[in-house]
């Protein structure tokens, strides 16, 4: 299987990762857009290089950067918080925000994002959201956006997404949260570190059951619904490994190579 188009050729500033920066790619044709595109901003990244990003203003549409072949695999991305809140915390209609994640061969998604009613977190907290069953019971750690008196501020916030054949899981990275949520927190002072929550088959009572299972194929990002928002938000995607390495160094078709145990199994399944 060949690669889909060429990307541009960048090198990576963060070992470990695929060469080639997915953002840059915004005008190689990888990208599929709805009908209001990010733009393309130019400047200090969270990574402490230069270059571009994608600019999501309020009304941004939900778009997504497809590799050739479903599978497991992990991407990282930097989000520009502004440390501020949605407006209207529930005004009836664009319930949820921007927000960012992985997306499966059927086109369903699973993101964690900013959504503005009170009881799925409001502006304290990112909260877990698919395409195929809405309902968010908890935002993603307490404290983690500045809950419960722990600091936030605006800046670039590093995040990995690793999605499995059976689960996905979201990694912030330095921040500072709770271990425990909850009212009280266990009585236990925040933490400050890297914070991890995984979402299988089982979470939303099995609503999200059908997402999983076919692997991931796109990396997925939306904007702020119109009218209703924040101002913006900012996102970088560096790259990643497992189905998304996929984005070589060099902007050339290579075959497509099966390097994990869950993509070769994906070859037999019916």
């Amino acid at each position: 299987m060949k690669k889909l188009l060429a990307v541009l050729a960048v090198v990576m500033l963060c070992a470990g990762w695929s060469s080639a920066r997915i953002t840059e790619s915004i005008d190689a044709g990888l990208w599929s857009f709805g009908p209001n595109v990010p733009e393309l901003g130019n400047g200090a990244r969270g990574d402490a290089s230069s270059g571009a990003y994608h600019h999501l203003l309020v009304g941004t549409s939900s778009y997504y950067c497809l590799v050739a072949n479903a599978g497991q695999g992990s991407v990282e991305v930097w989000i520009y918080d502004p440390a501020k809140c949605l407006q209207n915390p529930d005004p009836g209609y664009g319930l949820h925000g921007f927000g960012w994640g992985l997306q499966n061969p059927a086109l369903q998604a699973i993101t964690v994002g900013m959504h503005r009613a009170s009881y799925c977190g409001g502006c304290i907290g990112y909260n877990p959201w698919s395409t195929i069953a809405p309902t968010s019971p908890w935002w993603f750690k307490d404290g983690i956006r500045g809950s419960n008196n722990v600091p936030f501020t605006a800046g670039w916030y590093k995040w990995t997404i690793n999605g499995t054949w059976n689960d996905i899981t979201f990694t912030m990275y330095n921040v500072t949260y709770y271990e425990i949520d909850g009212p009280g927190n266990g009585g236990l002072p925040p933490v400050t570190g890297n914070c991890a929550q995984t979402y299988s088959a089982t979470w939303a009572d099995g609503g999200w059951a059908n997402v999983f299972g076919t692997g991931w194929q796109a990396i997925w990002l939306n904007g702020d619904v119109p009218g209703t928002g924040i101002e913006d938000i900012s996102a970088d995607v560096i790259g990643g490994d497992g189905v998304f390495i996929d984005y070589g160094p060099l902007g050339v078709n290579q075959p497509y190579h099966q390097t994990t145990w869950g993509s070769i199994k994906a070859l037999y399944q019916k």
